[in-house]
């Protein structure tokens, strides 16, 4: 199944019945209530989000390694380019 999620700006992502069982009301549920969720929450959840990253770059040593892999987002907002679906 083929879904567009309007948290990332409607990127189109596929659920396969690996990832998702139809006759699971709780997973039915909070899919639902994850699809209704748009591009304005996501930046409103920015702050949660980029506070995960500086925590978990300082707890690896990040200035040593994780900059030079991934850049350092100049800006909190920044950080939804490392950030996506898969």
């Amino acid at each position: 199944m083929k879904l567009k999620v309007p948290y990332f700006d409607n990127m189109e992502i596929e659920l396969s019945d690996d990832d998702y069982d139809p006759d699971d009301q709780p997973v039915v549920a909070a899919l639902n209530a994850f699809l209704m969720l748009t591009s304005d929450d996501r930046l409103g959840d920015t702050r949660h989000v980029y506070a995960y990253y500086r925590d978990f770059r300082e707890a690896v040593g990040g200035e040593d390694w994780m900059d030079a892999e991934m850049g350092v987002p100049e800006k909190p907002e920044d950080i939804w380019s490392f950030v996506y679906p898969q």
